[in-house]
C-alpha cells in the first residue's frame, strides 16, 4: 500500500452502522485532501502574496488540528461540524473585515462546505450552514462587493488570477469527489445492509424452524405428562376401591381431585400456541365442570366466573389452581348439603381483579350454609393458606347465612 493510499485510510472506529462508517470515511478523506493541498497553496502565497498568506497558513493549521482531532476522537459529526462552521464562520469574516483583498475564492468554498454539510453531516447541519454561507454572500454583495472591487480591480494581477483559478480549480475537484465518494460509499453501505438483511433472513427462518422443533417437543411433554397424571389419577381411583373406610375415599377423592387440577394445566398449555401462558377464566371454568363431573354431585351447580387477568404464567397458575381446587370441592362438600338445595339454585362466584401490574384480588363465594363448621381447620384449608403464602398473598373468609366467601390478595409471580 502506497504512503497516499496510506493517508487516504482513515483508522478503525467503533461505528457499526454502514453508512455511518461511510461518513466518518469521507470525513477524513476530506480532511487528508485539504491539509494537503493547502499545503503548496500557503507557501505560493508566501512568495507571492503575503496579503493571503496568514489566512491560508490559519486554514491550514486547522486543518491539520481538525485532523489529529478526528484521528484522537473518531467523531465525525463532531469534528465536521466543529470544522465546517469554524471554516464558513472565518471565510465570512474574512470577506467583510478584508477589503483590500480579491473576494472570489470564498464562493466556491462555501458551495464545497455546504454540499460536505449536507451530504455527510445530515440536513439539519447542512441546512445551517447552507444559511450562514447564504447570509455572509448576502451581505457582502449588498454592502461590500461594489468598494472592494473599485479598490482591488487596480491592484489584480495575472498571479492573482491563477490563485483564484487553482483556488476554483480546487474546490471544483472536492465538489466533484464529494459526489462520487458518497455515491460509492453509500452504494457499499446499501449492499452491507442488503448482505446483513439476507443473513437476518436466513437466520430468523433458522430460529423460527428451531422455535417450531421445541414447541413440538414441549407440547409432547406436557400432553405426555397430562396423560401421566391421569394414569396416576386412575390408580389412585382403583385403591380407592380397595377400603371400606369412608373417611379414606374422600382422602382418596381428595388426590384425585388435586391431581386433575394439575393435569388440566399440562392439557391447556398444549393446545395453546404460547406455552408460557394459559388463559385463566378458560381455565377456571374446565376446572370447576371437571371437578363437578369428579364429585358426581347430583344437584345443578352453577359456576361463573369474572377475570380481569386475562392470561397468566406457569408459575403462578398451579398454586392458583390448586386453590381453586380446593375452594370448590370444599363448596361441593361442606356448601349444599340439605333437602333445601335440591330446589334452591346452587351456586358460586368468582370475581378476580387487578389492583396493579403484579397484585391481583380473588373473591370467591358460594350461597350455601357450610355443615361442617365445627371444624376449624383441615388438610384442605391449611393447602389454600400454604398456596397463599407461595403467591406472597393473605387470606381471609367469611360465613353468613347466605354464603360463605373467601377474599385473597395475590402476586403475580410469573
Amino acid at each position: 500500500m502506497s504512503i497516499i493510499s496510506k493517508l487516504f485510510t482513515p483508522p478503525k472506529s467503533n461505528y457499526t452502522n454502514y453508512y455511518k462508517i461511510a461518513n466518518y470515511e469521507i470525513t477524513w478523506k476530506v480532511q487528508v485532501f485539504l491539509s494537503i493541498s493547502l499545503f503548496p497553496t500557503t507557501i505560493t502565497y508566501y512568495f507571492f502574496d503575503n496579503n493571503a498568506f496568514y489566512p491560508a497558513l490559519y486554514a491550514f493549521v486547522t486543518n491539520w488540528i481538525m485532523l489529529f482531532w478526528l484521528f484522537k476522537k473518531k467523531d465525525y459529526i463532531i469534528c465536521g461540524t466543529g470544522h465546517i462552521v469554524h471554516a464558513v464562520l472565518f471565510l465570512g469574516a474574512e470577506m467583510i473585515i478584508k477589503k483590500d483583498a480579491l473576494h472570489l475564492i470564498e464562493f466556491p468554498w462555501f458551495f464545497v462546505f455546504s454540499l460536505f454539510a449536507l451530504l455527510v453531516l445530515g440536513k439539519k447541519i447542512g441546512s445551517i450552514v447552507s444559511g450562514i454561507s447564504f447570509i455572509f454572500i448576502i451581505i457582502y454583495s449588498l454592502f461590500f462587493f461594489t468598494d472592494n472591487m473599485s479598490e482591488i480591480l487596480a491592484e489584480i494581477t495575472y498571479l492573482h488570477l491563477i490563485v483564484v483559478i487553482l483556488n476554483l480549480l480546487m474546490g471544483g475537484l472536492i465538489m466533484i469527489f464529494l459526489v462520487l465518494e458518497f455515491k460509492s460509499t453509500r452504494a457499499y453501505a446499501e449492499k452491507k445492509y442488503q448482505k446483513a438483511n439476507i443473513e437476518l433472513i436466513d437466520k430468523n427462518k433458522l430460529i423460527e424452524a428451531q422455535n417450531d422443533e421445541k414447541t413440538i417437543m414441549l407440547k409432547e411433554i406436557h400432553h405426555r405428562v397430562k396423560n401421566n397424571l391421569q394414569v396416576v389419577s386412575s390408580m389412585v381411583r382403583l385403591q380407592s376401591f380397595e377400603t371400606e373406610d369412608v373417611k379414606a375415599k374422600k382422602m382418596f377423592d381428595s388426590t384425585v381431585s388435586r391431581i386433575i387440577a394439575m393435569a388440566l394445566i399440562h392439557e391447556k398449555m398444549y393446545q395453546n400456541d404460547n406455552l408460557s401462558k394459559i388463559n385463566l377464566e378458560n381455565y377456571l371454568k374446565s376446572l370447576a365442570t371437571d371437578i363437578l363431573r369428579a364429585n358426581h354431585i347430583n344437584k345443578e351447580v352453577e359456576f361463573s366466573i369474572s377475570s380481569e387477568l386475562e392470561i397468566i404464567g406457569n408459575r403462578t397458575i398451579v398454586p392458583l389452581a390448586l386453590i381453586f381446587n380446593e375452594l370448590i370441592s370444599n363448596s361441593l362438600k361442606h356448601a349444599f348439603i340439605g333437602e333445601e338445595y335440591d330446589s334452591k339454585k346452587c351456586e358460586i362466584k368468582s370475581y378476580i381483579k387487578m389492583i396493579d401490574n403484579d397484585m391481583f384480588t380473588i373473591q370467591y363465594q358460594d350461597n350455601g350454609v357450610w355443615s361442617d363448621k365445627k371444624k376449624e381447620s383441615s388438610f384442605g384449608l391449611e393447602l389454600i393458606e400454604t398456596f397463599t403464602e407461595q403467591l406472597e398473598g393473605e387470606m381471609s373468609k367469611s360465613s353468613t347465612l347466605e354464603g360463605t366467601t373467601y377474599i385473597f390478595k395475590l402476586k403475580n409471580i410469573d
